[in-house]
């Protein structure tokens, strides 16, 4: 099975003049589950999302806000110390298609150590819920 991503960054400012290369790739998609979780509300105090109906991580995830006013944060959160990473900004209406890290949210050698669930993400809305749609997708 693929896929296929389609994106184009374009930006004219002043003199600027700039258009991305290439606008488009096919991944290869072999597992079956998603999209998952769906269409989530997000809170300012923050909202764990739990992919854990997908067999690994590492595939494409589509990440849109729905909210018109506010914008919303993603990122993981550690479940001891409680901090929040954020990673990911997405504005009134937005929408970015990621793939998410096949290591998530595990640390790396040399990077410390994190105690966080593995198929969790969180998000965190501004100042006031959102509605953010999450199609999670296996790898």
């Amino acid at each position: 099975m693929s896929a296929r991503v389609t994106a184009n960054l374009q930006i004219v400012q002043g003199g600027l003049v700039y258009q991305s290369q290439p606008s488009a790739f096919q991944p290869s998609v072999s597992g079956t589950n998603g999209p998952t979780p769906g269409a989530v509300t997000i809170t300012t105090s923050g909202t764990d999302i739990s992919l854990a109906q997908l067999d690994a991580m590492g595939g494409l995830c589509v990440l849109c806000n729905i909210d018109s006013t506010n914008y919303v944060t993603v990122g993981i959160r550690d479940n001891v110390t409680n901090e929040f990473y954020p990673i990911v900004e997405l504005l009134p209406t937005e929408f970015y298609v990621v793939r998410l890290s096949r290591k998530l949210p595990k640390a790396e050698a040399g990077t410390g150590t994190f105690s966080g669930t593995r198929s969790t993400l969180h998000a965190k809305a501004d100042t006031a819920n959102v509605i953010l749609r999450i199609d999670a997708f296996d790898p």
